[in-house]
């Protein structure tokens, strides 16, 4: 049997609240990269009316276990126009506010936009908007002082993100990771999994006792070229995003096809298996590539890192200058198996 209501109730946003886990899914025209969305019209042209966008935006967004989203494509027009803008065009309305708004959806991926930062906001609707647009936002975005005048700007081909490198894996204590390529967004989760680690995991990394991660530093290791160098990181779920508890990275040098490689695992998550997955994986994917060799500084106190290579099945040579083992792993040698 169906009920019939009128849209003062089925529209009402306490009712639409009641309904546990309600998904409400709405259509944008545009959205701004402070996360405004225009629904209703092009420029001062309406195209439609508002409908029950906001009030299902905001029952699901109260709804315990719900979500609110905004799904909308990349682009317009075959591809010539962005729907995702450094501003809505002269005369649009905004129909969902920058303060309702929770998920944007392209075929892009997904942006969780609640409760972000300006320049969070921004970086998170690039990532979605389509790639050719991309540069042209990050552009728009530092003209507006919204994201750092230094952001790297890559182009087109290096950042065709590899989605075929996502991967969940299960450590030994039974937790599941998600493993997948690093992205420009995640510079401020990865700051702050730097700034966590102890005195000790930063000196066996880097081999200094420097506490500072700036943000020059940091986002050369979450703008990549894709083509050349990987970089994973192992994530969980939080409600403000993932949580980035590990990294593992090698840079390509063209020239040898050698790759210099390194790991960073948060402290409390040591211990249970991720280095050695880590570089299993990384090892693959440099397989499929064509790395012929990985090389690595390590310190004598970072015996859980000389063990995994040690271990790993391939030909290691090392050798100590008295400081640093230089390591060397040969992926085109394998050792044989006793």
């Amino acid at each position: 049997f169906f009920e019939f209501y009128p849209t003062e109730y089925v529209n009402d946003v306490y009712v639409i609240s009641q309904h546990e886990k309600m998904v409400g899914i709405n259509v944008g025209l545009e959205i701004d990269l402070t996360g405004q969305v225009c629904a209703d019209s092009l420029g001062y042209r309406f195209y439609s009316g508002i409908g029950g966008q906001v009030d299902f935006i905001r029952g699901a967004a109260l709804s315990r276990g719900g979500k609110a989203i905004i799904a909308m494509p990349s682009s317009a027009k075959n591809g010539e126009v962005s729907r995702i803008v450094p501003h809505l065009t002269e005369g649009a309305g905004v129909v969902t506010t920058r303060g309702d708004v929770h998920y944007v959806v392209t075929e892009y991926g997904t942006a969780y936009l609640h409760g972000k930062s300006i320049r969070k906001r921004c970086l998170d609707l690039i990532n979605i908007a389509h790639p050719k647009f991309r540069n042209q936002l990050i552009q728009a975005a530092k003209e507006q002082k919204y994201i750092y005048e230094d952001q790297i700007e890559l182009v087109w081909e290096q950042i065709s993100y590899p989605e075929e490198l996502e991967h969940y894996d299960t450590l030994y204590d039974g937790t599941q990771i998600f493993f997948r390529p690093v992205k420009p967004t995640d510079e401020p989760a990865l700051s702050e999994m730097l700034y966590s680690l102890s005195s000790k995991s930063v000196r066996t990394r880097y081999m200094t006792h420097t506490m500072a991660f700036p943000h020059k530093d940091v986002q050369r290791l979450t703008n990549i070229d894709y083509r050349q160098d990987i970089s994973i990181v192992g994530t969980v779920p939080m409600v403000s995003g993932d949580k980035i508890v590990a990294i593992a990275q090698y840079f390509l040098d063209p020239k040898t096809q050698a790759a210099e490689v390194a790991f960073i695992v948060q402290d409390e998550w040591q211990q249970k298996g991720m280095g050695t997955f880590l570089l299993d994986y990384i090892t693959r994917i440099a397989e499929q590539r064509g790395v012929k060799s990985f090389y690595a500084k390590v310190l004598p106190i970072n015996k859980p890192m000389l063990s995994i290579f040690h271990n790993s099945g391939y030909k290691v040579s090392t050798e100590f200058d008295g400081e640093v083992y230089s390591i060397t792993y040969d992926l085109q040698k394998q050792e044989p198996k006793e």
